[in-house]
């Protein structure tokens, strides 16, 4: 039996324990194991903004006003209550109006390799506002980097892209592509820009980013580079195959639109 001393060490022992645990629990933030999945990044203080090519300011893409900032943030709260991550301002047609924003919100999902999220266009004009509908983003780290669970704003080449879809050539039916299978195409392409047998779409390639995916049948199709509006873009484009061991390059092309 335990004296009345000793009763109260152990009580307090336990509620020493207890709390320990609750701040691991609250502490950590991650819903899944450490070995799997990175914590879920929060949402930053303000979204980062990335203009046009580069990423900062230009003539053809000048700096957001704090009136236009505060619209897009307003508009964005009638479609969603979560965070908004990054900013994306396209450059303008010359006219003064802006051609083309998006915005993406904090990641739903996140690992040391990907990240999945939301993404809504926003509409130029007011007239044009109302409630729609997001699309879905992936960002893929470089081979043999690791995303932390801090949020910042993506270098060039680590800009998020349209989730890629797969093609039944049967059917012509479309279904999301599998997230090991757009980590693995998005690795092999990025390398590819690096050791490509034609050295000027090589070294264009690796300063471009990933702009989209598609896959019918085995045939992959990866496009670098920057689309602004219709008609309006360039890039590369590199078209790969499915193998039993993995991927091979077909052909590699550049593309103005």
């Amino acid at each position: 039996m335990l004296r009345a001393g000793e009763t109260m060490k152990a009580e307090t022992f336990q509620w020493l324990v207890l709390m320990t645990g609750v701040m691991v629990i609250v502490g950590s933030g991650c819903s899944q194991p450490r070995d799997k999945e990175a914590c879920l990044p929060p949402g930053p203080p303000r979204p980062f903004i990335f203009y046009d090519e580069t990423g900062n300011p230009s003539k053809r893409t000048p700096a957001l006003s704090r009136l236009e900032l505060q619209e897009i943030v307003d508009w964005l709260a009638t479609q969603t209550p979560d965070p908004v991550w990054l900013i994306r301002v396209r450059p303008s047609i010359g006219n003064g109006v802006r051609h083309s924003m998006v915005a993406y919100l904090v990641p739903d999902e996140a690992t040391p390799r990907i990240r999945v999220g939301r993404a809504y266009d926003i509409p130029k004009s007011k007239d044009e506002a109302g409630i729609r509908s997001p699309w879905q983003y992936a960002q893929v780290s470089m081979p043999g980097h690791s995303f932390t669970r801090e949020l910042t704003k993506p270098a060039v080449t680590d800009m998020p892209f349209r989730w890629p879809v797969v093609a039944d050539p049967n059917s012509r039916s479309s279904s999301p592509m599998p997230k090991e299978e757009v980590i693995g195409i998005v690795d092999f392409a990025r390398r590819q820009s690096r050791s490509a047998l034609i050295p000027g779409i090589r070294w264009e390639a690796q300063k471009l980013p990933i702009l989209g995916i598609s896959r019918e049948g085995d045939t992959v199709r990866v496009e670098f580079g920057f689309q602004h509006g219709p008609l309006w873009g360039h890039g590369v484009a590199v078209v790969i195959k499915r193998t039993t061991t993995g991927y091979k390059v077909v052909s590699w092309s550049r593309w103005v639109s």
